[in-house]
């Protein structure tokens, strides 16, 4: 009777490990699961940050591609064009500015640089042809002055010739 109670004892007591053992099995897995699945997440997150940074470059890329073509368009202005060439700027600015990123103030500043050496340029262009006008009209008037004066001396020549003869 005391080795079938032991037997029994010992039996109940193995199933108890076993059942310990398949707990902390089971609790293992769970454990390694969780793992797994946090290392997916923060994989996902990582892949999604990356293409997130990805698309935002390229945004950043095609606008600051956009202003530096509308810089390059103002650069090469003339005293014609200036005004639309500006207004053109002035657009691409407003609407391309704020997706340049961190590049904003670099453009912002290239964009100022280059409108005011423009309209430098513009203004030293319309006084080169302001004084080339009044050079021309100066030329002119002396010509014209000349040929009044030869007109008159040939007038005058004329006078004293038909008196001498």
């Amino acid at each position: 009777e005391q080795a079938k109670r032991r037997l029994e004892e010992e039996f109940h007591r193995q199933k108890r490990e076993e059942a310990l053992r398949r707990e902390a099995e089971r609790k293992r897995k769970e454990e390694a699961r969780k793992k797994q699945e946090e290392i997916r997440k923060k994989r996902e997150e990582e892949q999604k940050k990356q293409k997130e940074l990805a698309e935002q470059r390229i945004k950043e890329g095609k606008a600051v591609f956009l202003l530096r073509k509308a810089i390059q368009k103002l650069t090469a202005a003339t005293p014609e064009s200036m005004e639309i060439v500006q207004k053109e700027l002035e657009e691409t600015m407003k609407l391309h500015l704020e997706e340049a990123g961190s590049q904003k103030d670099y453009m912002k500043g290239e964009a100022d640089k280059y409108l005011e050496q423009t309209k430098k340029r513009i203004e030293l262009l319309n006084e080169a042809k302001r004084k080339a006008q009044e050079k021309k009209e100066a030329d002119e008037k002396r010509r014209q002055e000349l040929e009044a004066r030869a007109k008159e001396l040939l007038a005058e020549l004329s006078g004293l010739l038909d008196m001498a003869e």
